[in-house]
């Protein structure tokens, strides 16, 4: 399974929109497939790439911007909040669906 994980250097901060890069992890061998940096788009360019990555959901802080929302909504991609773990830790609790979802800009369920 592919998971997306917006992180702030090794930790998943507690808001989204923090995130200074993103991780493509794959759960199988609990590796890290691919690495982005936030650059010049900032979270919303970030997001936009986990969209388009095939990834089946994105691990991060709280989504609190309308448009971060619905560029990974829009996608189908789910969203789990999981501020302070690692990717790795994040990946697989999302993988078992130990964590809770974001339904909502600011909103969780679970």
């Amino acid at each position: 399974m592919l998971i997306a994980v917006l992180c702030a250097g090794e930790q998943i901060p507690a808001r989204a929109g923090e995130a200074d890069a993103l991780l493509l992890v794959e759960t199988e061998n609990a590796a890290v497939a691919a690495a982005y940096p936030r650059g010049d788009g900032g979270v919303l360019r970030l997001a936009e790439i986990a969209a388009g990555s095939g990834a089946e959901a994105v691990c991060c802080g709280m989504i609190e911007d309308e448009a971060l929302f619905e560029i990974l909504a829009s996608a189908g991609v789910t969203r789990c909040f999981a501020p302070g773990m690692t990717a790795v830790e994040a990946a697989r609790a999302c993988e078992i669906g130990t964590l809770p979802l974001i339904v909502r800009p600011g909103v969780l369920h679970g």
